[in-house]
């Protein structure tokens, strides 16, 4: 069991997991968690670290340094803490076994996977993609005036529903589609920052910041996800 899973064991509600490279995490992350967590009335959001990505290269930090980024990044935070569940477990990080290790912790929760839309479009190729619902609710977050793929609306959206307050009426099930402005920042431009050695304050909380100083991360490599 994970330690955030062994602080916050048992109980009802609804919990969020947004889960990602985070390499590193940023103000847009964590925005997109508050926003999420306050407009689909969560009671936390868990943000879990990838392991081991299935199918994109190996973060440029490693997974504990990952893993300690985000806890710096949420120390204080009532309804948010980071979850090093996936980067525990031997083996791909699919969303699939984090789910079910989830529900197996909380099998009375309403549990929701946070996610975007450009995720969304390529859900029918993820690690046992239909049992998705069967362990959780997906909110897919997308930008205003964006619209989902027909494709991916013909594959799942009979399991569509509009009201926010739908995901607390059983643990699983359901898809959300939530249209919300988006922080425009990401993890490529922050290590190209620190590469080219810029300034990356106000797009990382200082906590943050001041752990990459100190072990020096991103300075010569610049791969991975945003």
């Amino acid at each position: 069991m994970s330690k955030a899973a062994t602080d916050r064991a048992g109980g009802t509600g609804t919990l969020g997991i947004l889960g990602g490279a985070f390499d590193p995490v940023h103000n847009g992350h964590l925005r997109l968690a508050v926003e999420l967590q306050e407009v689909l009335e969560l009671d936390e959001v868990r943000l879990v670290p990838t392991g081991q990505p299935p199918h994109r290269e190996p973060a440029v930090a490693s997974a504990e340094q990952r893993f300690l980024l985000c806890r710096a990044a949420v120390k204080g935070e009532s309804n948010m803490q980071a979850d090093d569940c996936e980067i525990l477990r031997d083996g791909p990080s699919y969303a699939f076994e984090t789910l079910r290790q989830f529900r197996e912790e909380y099998p009375d929760k309403s549990i929701v996977w946070l996610m975007g839309s450009d995720a969304f479009a390529n859900l029918n190729k993820w690690h046992r993609s239909a049992e998705l619902l069967e362990l959780a609710h997906l909110v897919v977050v997308h930008r205003p005036g964006e619209s989902v793929s027909e494709e991916s609306l013909s594959a799942w959206g009979k399991y569509e529903i509009e009201q926010p307050t739908d995901l607390h009426r059983k643990p699983a099930g359901d898809i959300l589609f939530h249209s919300m402005t988006l922080l425009d920042i990401s993890s490529t431009q922050i290590r190209d920052c620190l590469r080219h050695q810029r300034s990356i304050r106000y797009l990382v909380p200082d906590s943050v910041c001041a752990l990459i100083e100190v072990w020096g991360l991103y300075l010569n490599r610049g791969a991975s996800s945003s």
